[in-house]
This record gives C-alpha cells, sequence and structure tokens, in this order.
C-alpha cells in the first residue's frame, strides 16, 4: 500500500512549483555574499540508511515522513557540534524525493575557512555514518562532497532544480519542508560590515 501510493504521489509532481527559484535566489545572494567575503562553499547530497528505502532488502516500512525526521535530528546533532566547536555556516538546504519517496538533501553551504569547511565535512559523515555506516554503499552515497568553484551555488542548486523539479504535493503529502535557508552570511567586522 505504501509503495502504491509513494508512486502516485510522485507521478502527481509534473508541475514546477517555482520554489526551485526561490532557492536559486537564496543561494545566488549567500554566493554573492561568500565571495565578497572569500569563504568557501561546499555542496552536500545527504541520504537516508537503506531501511527507508522502499524495495530495498533492509527496508523496515518507514514512511517519508519517518525518513525526513530522521535527516532533521542528524542534522541538528551536526550542527550543535559545529556550533560547539565555533564552526558557522550560512546557506540553503532543499529536499527531494528518491523514486522510492525517501527524501535526500542538497545543502549548499559556505564557511569562513577552507579548514572550517574541511571539519564540518567530516562532522557530516561522522553523524550521517553513525547509524548502519557499514551498509553496503553508505561510506560512498549517504555524504556526497563537491567543492563549489566557479559555478557557485546557484549553479548547483540550479542543476539538480531542473534534474527533479521539487516535488509541492510529494512535499505536502509527507510534510516535509521543501526548502531552508541555514543561518546567515557572517562578516568580520574589522570589515566595517555588520554580523
Amino acid at each position: 500500500m505504501l509503495k502504491g501510493t509513494i508512486r502516485q504521489r510522485s507521478s502527481e509532481c509534473a508541475a514546477h512549483t517555482g520554489l526551485g527559484g526561490l532557492a536559486v535566489a537564496h543561494s545566488q545572494r549567500a554566493d554573492e555574499n561568500a565571495r565578497a567575503a572569500g569563504h568557501m562553499g561546499v555542496f552536500l547530497t545527504l541520504t537516508c540508511p537503506s531501511r527507508f528505502h522502499a524495495g530495498h532488502a533492509s527496508y523496515d516500512g518507514s514512511t517519508p515522513r519517518d525518513a525526513a525526521q530522521w535527516l532533521r535530528t542528524i542534522w541538528a546533532r551536526a550542527r550543535a557540534e559545529l556550533a560547539r566547536g565555533g564552526v558557522r555556516m550560512y546557506g540553503v538546504r532543499i529536499a527531494e524525493p528518491h523514486r522510492d519517496g525517501c527524501p535526500h538533501w542538497h545543502a549548499m553551504l559556505w564557511f569562513e575557512t577552507s579548514a572550517a569547511a574541511d571539519g564540518a565535512v567530516q562532522v557530516f559523515r561522522k553523524h550521517w555514518l553513525r547509524e548502519d555506516g557499514d551498509e553496503p554503499g553508505a561510506q560512498r552515497h549517504r555524504v556526497s562532497v563537491m567543492r563549489m568553484g566557479d559555478v557557485g551555488g546557484a549553479g548547483y542548486v540550479s542543476k539538480y532544480i531542473n534534474k527533479e523539479p521539487c516535488c509541492a504535493v510529494w512535499a505536502r503529502t509527507w510534510g516535509i519542508r521543501p526548502l531552508q535557508t541555514i543561518g546567515a552570511p557572517f562578516h568580520d567586522p574589522a570589515h566595517g560590515l555588520c554580523e
């Protein structure tokens, strides 16, 4: 029953909702601030363990809502560790469905330094792989990382929005927040810009 519902909802996702434009606008604004401040950008794709994926041998009956809760919980743990370490970040996070309806996230994040970005990636990996990190494919797929180069965050957002437009029906059905801005761009007060 759940599998059929997911497929039906996914097939209703033909219309683009305009959310992609909002995500691109947020990432463009963050990108401009990052370039002006010399911040380092990373693009993360964050996925759930296989137990959340319908059709996988280890699927436990979890719904996309359950998977979204897992993502939020792990995100909160990682952010708390970063905050305790004094690592600040800002950016945009987008939720999209896999073919089976399970959510995954794309996060475009900017950090003050390359070292802060590297450290944050390690924190995300640690938290995302804590549960079932030894299952096949987890090390390679659970946390995917790309450094943002000249294309910038808006280019990466556009690529993923155009590849699989965000599905408002899917998000509403499962109570999933499809777009989240993260933090606010920060600047060094010594340069005359407020934090």
